[in-house]
């Protein structure tokens, strides 16, 4: 799952509510190239090994490395701070134990690269910016298009649908509201993990039409109603939901027109508007200027890798390795230890 991306308001995150109900999360600090995703890699590795369920917050870089990765069973993560976007650790030497790989740098190699990482640093902040810019245009020509094609829902429509829905779907009581995105626009393109997520769920409910303001009303509800729920939300616009997981009912509603979204033989496609209607408008989406203003905004995601990738090499060279993987080590025994404790 992706816990963050770059969207048409810019870097957005929704890390910190995710790890506000943990009681241990090791946070590693360091710049592009010093290891963390590697890090991360091998403790969620490790813990597989050893039989527990990872969740995996996936990069949206070139390298394509991990973010963080979450032990649900012992409450427990092992997080990227982020580079651009720093987590804030809320409750530091308690909650979270925070971890500079600056330590493991060698200082001198670093400082003859100066001037390179301070340009590099520099062009890669006006790519980010220029990145969201575009999304946001894109964005603002797919609403144009949704309001022109009648598909947009009123208040009433949301509301019989949502009260329909709610009693065929609620069930069991649990609370626990997560949220991510389903989507991100990666170096490598357009990524989605709704399918992978979803298609464990015994039932799934897709959406077909305007899809957000139903799935916005039906995540209220669920929470009001006691249940977990886990919210997916779209790169372009992140105030629309696209997926809904209620893992304690084992049932997923999604917007039918969610990337790579295959349909399964259990699943039930509800019709939010005509089939026409719907038809025309992923024509027109997939066409024309919109298609131009996305592969513009994939442009830019590219070369925004691309100088992240040529800072991280700057960081690689003066890495001393060893070292990180001593923290990793570390970072493993204190977590064999938690498990240790839960067992007995």
């Amino acid at each position: 799952m992706f816990a963050g991306c770059m969207t048409s308001q810019g870097y957005m995150s929704y890390a910190e509510c995710d790890l506000a109900v943990l009681e241990r999360v090791f946070v590693l600090l360091g710049a592009p190239g010093c290891g963390k995703s590697s890090l991360i890699s091998r403790v969620a590795e490790n813990m597989c090994e050893r039989g527990f369920d990872v969740e995996l917050w996936q990069g949206t870089d070139a390298s394509g490395g991990a973010e963080g990765v979450v032990i649900p069973e012992l409450k427990a993560a092992v997080v990227d701070a982020g580079f651009q976007e720093y987590i804030r650790p809320q409750n530091p030497g308690v909650v979270e134990e925070i971890y500079n790989l600056g330590d493991c740098w060698e200082q001198e190699t670093l400082s003859a690269k100066r001037e390179e990482i301070k340009r590099l640093g520099q062009e890669l902040k006006r790519g980010l910016k220029r990145e969201a810019g575009l999304l946001a245009l894109y964005q603002q020509g797919r609403e144009k298009l949704y309001a022109a094609a009648g598909i947009l829902l009123s208040e009433q429509e949301v509301e019989d649908i949502c009260t329909a829905l709610a009693r065929e779907v609620f069930a069991v009581r649990h609370v626990q509201v997560r949220r991510f995105f389903a989507e991100a626009l990666t170096a490598g393109g357009l990524q989605s993990c709704a399918q992978e997520i979803s298609a464990c769920c015994s039932r799934r409910y897709l959406l077909s039409g305007d899809a957000a303001p139903v799935l916005a009303r039906l995540a209220e509800q669920a929470a009001e109603l006691g249940h977990s729920v886990d919210i997916y939300y779209s790169y372009i616009a992140p105030e629309r939901p696209v997926l809904l997981i209620l893992p304690g009912l084992s049932v997923a509603l999604a917007d039918a027109a969610l990337v790579d979204l295959s349909p399964l033989y259990h699943d039930e496609l509800i019709h939010l508007a005509s089939s026409d209607m719907v038809e025309k408008l992923t024509e027109v989406l997939e066409s024309g200027e919109l298609i131009n203003a996305r592969e513009e905004a994939s442009k830019a995601v590219r070369e925004a890798a691309a100088k992240r990738g040529e800072l991280a090499a700057c960081y690689t060279e003066a890495m001393d390795f060893k070292q990180v993987a001593a923290l990793g080590s570390h970072i493993l025994s204190e977590l064999w230890q938690m498990a240790a404790e839960q067992e007995h």
